[in-house]
């Protein structure tokens, strides 16, 4: 139980990573090709 806690925290920190790069990553793009 604690383990699987444990796994979907780590998960979630991750997903929450990944948006966050998208976010800028794509927040970056708009800007470039607004230039």
């Amino acid at each position: 139980f604690f383990k699987a806690r444990f796994t979907t925290k780590v998960f979630f920190i991750q997903f929450h990573n990944a948006m966050q790069r998208g976010l800028a990553l794509s927040t970056w793009i708009h800007q470039f090709t607004n230039g």
